[in-house]
C-alpha cells in the first residue's frame, strides 16, 4: 500500500477520533450563565435596579402611552419599586458594608428620582411611599465602611 493513503487512512481515524471525544465533552459540560461569571455584588445589583428605575421614568415623560400601556407601565415599575425595596432590605440583613461614597451616592440617585419624578409618582399608588421608605432605610440601616 502506497505511504500517502495509510497517511490520508491515519488522518481519518484520528479526525473521527477527535470529533467523537470532543462531542462526548461537550455534552458533559454544564450551561454557565452570565451572572455565574461575572457576579455582582449587592451594592451593585441594587445600584443597577435604581438605574432602571430612574430610566423608567425619564422614558415616560417622553413617550406617550394608552392608558391599557399606562396601567401595565405603572405594575412595571411597582413591581421594580418593590424588588429595589427588597434589595436594599438583603443589604441590612446580610450585614453588607458599603463604602460611604457608595452609600451617599446610592442615596443621592433615590433622592433625585423623588425630587424630579415626584409628581408624576404621586399618581401611582404607593409608589412614592415604597420610594421614600427604601430611602429611609437606606440611609439609617446599612452600616457604613
Amino acid at each position: 500500500m502506497n505511504i500517502y493513503v495509510k497517511a490520508k487512512q491515519c488522518a481519518i481515524i484520528g479526525l473521527f477520533g477527535f470529533f467523537f471525544i470532543s462531542n462526548s465533552m461537550i455534552g458533559s459540560v454544564e450551561p454557565v450563565s452570565f451572572d455565574q461569571l461575572f457576579n455582582q455584588t449587592e451594592y451593585q445589583q441594587t445600584l443597577t435596579l435604581c438605574m432602571h428605575i430612574w430610566d423608567d421614568l425619564r422614558q415616560a415623560e417622553v413617550v406617550q402611552l394608552s392608558s391599557i400601556q399606562e396601567r401595565d407601565y405603572h405594575d412595571l415599575l411597582l413591581g421594580r419599586l418593590m424588588r429595589m425595596k427588597c434589595a436594599i432590605k438583603k443589604l441590612a440583613t446580610n450585614k453588607a458594608t458599603i463604602d460611604g461614597d457608595n452609600l451617599s451616592y446610592l442615596c443621592a440617585v433615590l433622592q433625585h428620582i423623588e425630587d424630579e419624578q415626584h409628581d408624576y409618582l404621586m399618581h401611582i399608588p404607593h409608589a412614592l411611599a415604597l420610594l421614600e421608605k427604601s430611602e429611609h432605610y437606606l440611609a439609617h440601616t446599612i452600616p457604613v465602611q
